[in-house]
């Protein structure tokens, strides 16, 4: 089988004898496209120049529209409206005390970036203030004892 395949078998051809016959299909191909007689375009509807400026309202919409003289109108710069305005419930963190109190400093405004722990407010509590006193007066007579 060996001996067959050897029998079929060419001896390489070098590259510039191999590419010979290609280069020469690819010159004739462009010089026979350059010969032939000039190809006009297809006929193209052109879409005429329109200015950027200029409003073209269609029939189906005419209606809608009112043309009137340029003249100085006042305008309102403000508008009183009814509505109503509500927090985004999911972008709304409860936050609250353990004890009561009055707020006597705020620390961190709506918007802020706070951390974990962070102290929002300062509060003043009574009832903090007397609980913190009945543990130092039950830790001291534990002391004692």
């Amino acid at each position: 089988m060996q001996a067959i395949m050897n029998h079929f078998k060419r001896p390489p051809l070098p590259l510039a004898t191999s590419l010979a016959p290609l280069a020469l299909a690819l010159a004739c191909a462009f010089t026979l496209t350059a010969c032939g007689p000039a190809d006009k375009p297809a006929a193209v509807a052109e879409a005429p120049a329109t200015d950027p400026m200029e409003v073209r309202v269609k029939p189906e919409m005419a209606a809608q529209f009112q043309v009137q003289k340029l003249a100085p109108v006042a305008l309102v710069p403000t508008q009183d409206v009814a509505g109503r305005i509500e927090a985004n419930d999911r972008l709304v963190t409860r936050i609250g005390a353990s004890v009561t109190g009055r707020v006597t400093d705020v620390l961190a405004e709506v918007g802020d970036r706070v951390k974990t722990g962070q102290a929002l407010a300062h509060v003043a509590s009574p009832e903090l203030t007397t609980a913190q006193l009945a543990y130092l007066r039950a830790h001291a007579a534990s002391q004692l004892a």
